[in-house]
């Protein structure tokens, strides 16, 4: 084997097995000094006190490059520091970056120990993880539900217009959402609903109740202390003539129509109706112990003697009655 050794490379020995020694702090300049040369190797390559993977440099220590660096695989143990330029890590080709699997702190990108971003990769709790604000110059779309905060735990969210104190605040200590300064709520007349009940009324008719006042506000005042329900007030919208209104048997209000010509109202044991009229006529209810009306001397006079009344007077003019069992009998009025 010929081995050409520049000759100012002091401390290099070659030995039987050509191996190449160097006594302790040599130096090895690989050129003339002033124009470089090159090392191949096909083999391992160790620098300091290490051990090399097959085919592989193994440095065990710092190793400072002002160059550009191609490497297909590395493993570092110890910190990579990136300077000159910009320090950029750069990827000439289409890459990936693969973080450990199943682990709360894959990856994290810190500053001073102090986190900033980690990238957590548990099982069942993957997730990307901002431990400082995060400042967005883009435009966001977003696929899934958005959720700020967690039950009992909220967080104020804004939303900024472009005049000036013009905002939506969802205010998280007040639970309310805010509208600010010059904002604004539009809604779509028919797509408004209060509690579950829908407001029907538009822009228009809501403005009516604008600018009230005076006696208007009174009556307005007097109708907030109405307790009638919608259906009780709607039944005088369908008020015809001759109905009543009355309280039904639920002590609700109702409404009776006008009953047909020639019938009566009644009431019983159900609510007030409509019905025929009984005979006309005078009656009384007789008993053993009751005085037919007509057989005594009244203040009528005795209806049974035909030639004076119980004042003494003649009877001469006779009317007919109908006597308590359908009869007519003779009826002194008294003398004109």
């Amino acid at each position: 084997m010929t081995t050409k050794v520049h000759s100012y490379l002091g401390g290099l020995n070659q030995d039987v097995t050509n191996k190449f020694e160097m006594t302790s702090n040599a130096t090895v300049t690989v050129g003339n000094g002033t124009t470089t040369g090159n090392i191949h190797t096909g083999g391992n390559l160790a620098i300091g006190n290490i051990s090399p993977r097959a085919n592989a440099l193994a440095v065990g220590g710092d190793v400072t490059v002002s160059g550009t660096i191609d490497i297909g695989i590395a493993n570092i143990t110890n910190d990579l520091s990136l300077s000159g330029g910009d320090g950029a890590l750069r990827f000439p080709i289409a890459s990936s970056i693969k973080v450990l699997d199943n682990s709360a702190t894959s990856l994290v990108i810190e500053e001073a120990d102090t986190a900033y971003v980690t990238i957590v990769t548990t099982d069942g709790s993957e997730a990307i993880k901002f431990d400082k604000a995060l400042d967005i110059n883009a435009a966001v779309q977003l696929d899934a539900t958005l959720t700020v905060g967690a039950n009992d735990q909220g967080y104020d969210v804004i939303l900024y217009g472009d005049t000036a104190s013009a905002n939506m605040t969802w205010d998280t200590s007040a639970d309310d959402l805010i509208f600010n300064g010059a904002a604004g709520l539009v809604v779509p007349d028919g797509q408004f609903t209060l509690g579950s009940t829908a407001v029907t009324s538009n822009a228009s008719e809501l403005n009516l109740l604008d600018g009230v006042s005076g006696l208007v506000q009174a009556d307005f005042t007097k109708l907030a202390a109405i307790t009638s329900s919608a259906t009780e007030i709607n039944l005088l919208d369908a008020i015809t003539r001759g109905s009543i209104i009355y309280g039904n048997a639920s002590a609700a209000s109702a409404r009776l129509a006008k009953g047909a010509e020639g019938t009566v109202l009644t009431a019983g044991a159900d609510d007030i109706s409509w019905a025929a009229a009984a005979e006309a006529g005078v009656g009384y209810t007789n008993s053993s112990t009751s005085t037919v009306p007509g057989t005594t001397n009244t203040d009528l006079g005795n209806l049974t003697d035909a030639s004076e009344d119980a004042f003494g007077i003649q009877s001469t003019p006779v009317y007919d009655l109908m006597d308590p069992i359908g009869s007519l009998v003779s009826l002194d009025l008294g003398a004109f």
